[in-house]
């Protein structure tokens, strides 16, 4: 039966279930995936905040098998001290650990289920989702996203980078693994902090990383990117430097200031000119080498047309800096 309630429970599923065989756990050496940090903050930390910020939920139940995982930052230790956050004992399987969540919390239904790695929360996020649900009436509803939309998602990410006529700029602190190693790839600069790490480890759990393929073996060359695909190793920003993935790297101290130096060095230069440039070496690298030529003779004739090249002629025969139309 459906209790009518306007605000319903939310249960947190934080608790490990591969330990330290859990890849992305085992990089930082910390027994749960939840407690893994990215880009400066606990990503079950960050789970929490969204929910609690949503403003949707009195209390917020975590089911994960040690109570100390709650206080292990300020942040969820002050949660839990002003009981916004309590602790659920979980059990063998998500199953049992739900079944039990749902016995031990006061008046549980209907009841918002979502994980503690779940790092891609938003209070906006969580606040449609919980109207969503409530509109729908259910019991219990599980805030994952379907495969085949994250699937699109994914293809639709790469085709924007792909047909984007600007320069842009990945910035990389911490872990860029499985699609989010894709991700890192796909801008026209990579800067990388010397902490981050990269890897395909899809193979590890029965899978082939299908996505990121076509960036892949444009980015890097085809018997590095087999060893990636085939063993599911993760490396660091050195090797990843060294193999061509990356752009550059740079000491984490400075990765934020770098990356600020070098958007400024672009925007010194012509709009006109990188839409033109980028065009053309986009559709040029999907072309056989003879065809290739003939269109690349074709573009240059049409770039030394257009009035920034001009300007740029003329800037540089009268030892000036360029006005670039846009």
């Amino acid at each position: 039966m459906t209790q009518s309630v306007t605000q319903p429970s939310c249960l947190v599923m934080a608790a490990s279930r591969r330990g330290v065989d859990d890849p992305v756990a085992k990089i930082q050496g910390l027994s749960h995936k939840c407690l893994v940090t990215l880009d400066g903050q606990v990503m079950l930390e960050r789970v929490l905040e969204a929910l609690v910020d949503s403003g949707c939920f009195a209390k917020i139940h975590v089911s994960v098998d040690r109570a100390d995982i709650l206080t292990a930052t300020p942040a969820m230790k002050g949660w839990v001290d002003e009981g916004r956050v309590v602790f659920v004992q979980s059990h063998g399987n998500l199953a049992d650990s739900v079944l039990k969540a749902v016995a031990e919390i006061d008046s549980p239904l209907p009841m918002i289920i979502t994980t503690g790695d779940n790092a891609l929360h938003t209070p906006e996020i969580v606040r449609d989702f919980v109207r969503d649900a409530l509109a729908s009436r259910a019991d219990a509803v599980v805030g994952f996203t379907r495969e085949d939309v994250v699937l699109q998602d994914y293809a639709n990410s790469g085709l924007a980078f792909h047909r984007l006529k600007k320069p842009s700029i990945a910035k990389i602190r911490g872990l860029a693994l499985a699609g989010g190693c894709g991700l890192a790839m796909l801008p026209t600069f990579s800067i990388a902090s010397d902490k981050a790490r990269f890897g395909l480890p899809e193979i590890n759990v029965g899978m082939w990383p299908m996505m990121v393929t076509a960036t892949l073996f444009r980015t890097v060359g085809r018997k590095k990117g087999m060893e990636l695909i085939c063993l599911g190793e993760i490396i660091d920003a050195h090797e990843a430097e060294k193999m061509g993935m990356i752009t550059r790297l740079v000491e984490d101290r400075e990765l934020d200031s770098f990356i600020e130096k070098l958007a400024g060095r672009l925007r010194n230069k012509s709009s006109a000119i990188f839409r033109l440039g980028l065009e053309a070496y986009q559709t040029a690298m999907d072309m056989e080498y003879e065809k290739a030529i003939s269109f690349l003779r074709d573009s240059a004739a049409i770039l030394t047309n257009s009035p920034d090249s001009m300007e740029g002629t003329r800037a540089f025969v009268e030892k000036r800096k360029p006005n670039w139309t846009t």
